[in-house]
């Protein structure tokens, strides 16, 4: 299996999962020409694509999935409750949380997690492997970490420093909303709950903020915390991170 994140900020999210026979992505928070660009980089066809899963309707998980749908008739997956707040004009296939179901090779579940929106999913793919994928996430509880336990990837949010946050220019009420149980986790919440949850694995630290966070900062974090039995991997705002094989 082939990991990639596309991008992941508050500006855009969209992670690559692929094998030889099956490549899906986990939400399209870019316009189609940044998809396109992204995916030729890495010798992919668009409309190889064989189905995009939504977290939520932020517009930043969001924002080409209208464009993207039409132009390439790409299968687009999502519960009930976040296609009816994203207003997207498509019709998508609809799950259940905590429900299997498959896409070609992949076993999929989607995990109900704590996000200020209407019915946020974090995403557990199985296939040759076993990864996880949580960009937006205020707090982690026991489904979660239980669905998350000792897997080979994590894509997972590490987006503020939370000295960086305190001592910003953000107003007080983004400020309490970020710092919520339904907000963001910051650098060192990432760090300890994925070494609760594993004993090692390849990390892609994931929807970092760029006006209260930083690759170093972000980076040093997680390895301290981890220890060298993690692979960490930093994802940008607009760019691609490293393709990561497992």
């Amino acid at each position: 299996m082939e990991i990639c994140v596309l991008g992941s900020s508050s500006a855009g999210n969209c992670t690559l999962i692929k094998t030889k026979n099956t490549s899906i992505l986990i939400d399209i928070g870019f316009y189609p020409g940044y998809i396109e660009n992204s995916l030729s980089c890495i010798g992919i066809e668009p409309k190889n694509i064989d189905a995009v899963l939504i977290t939520h309707e932020h517009t930043d998980h969001i924002r080409g999935a209208e464009s993207f749908f039409r132009k390439y008739g790409v299968p687009f997956v999502m519960n009930k409750l976040t296609f009816q707040n994203s207003h997207l004009k498509l019709i998508p296939a609809i799950f259940e949380n905590f429900q299997e179901f498959k896409i070609k090779e992949f076993k999929i579940t989607p995990i109900t997690i704590k996000h200020d929106s209407s019915n946020p999913v974090a995403y557990l793919i199985e296939g040759e492997k076993r990864i996880g994928v949580a960009t937006d996430l205020g707090s982690t509880d026991f489904r979660l970490k239980s669905y998350f336990k000792d897997l080979d990837v994590y894509v997972f949010e590490s987006n503020h420093d939370t000295e960086m946050l305190l001592n910003g220019g953000y107003p007080r009420f983004l400020k309490k909303r970020i710092f919520s149980d339904y907000g963001h986790l910051s650098n060192k919440q990432c760090g300890n709950t994925l070494k609760e949850i594993s004993s090692g694995s390849e990390v892609f630290l994931a929807h970092m903020s760029e006006n209260n966070n930083t690759p170093d900062k972000a980076k040093e974090t997680a390895e301290k915390i981890l220890g060298d039995d993690f692979n960490i991997h930093l994802t940008f705002p607009k760019k691609a991170s490293e393709v990561v094989k497992v």
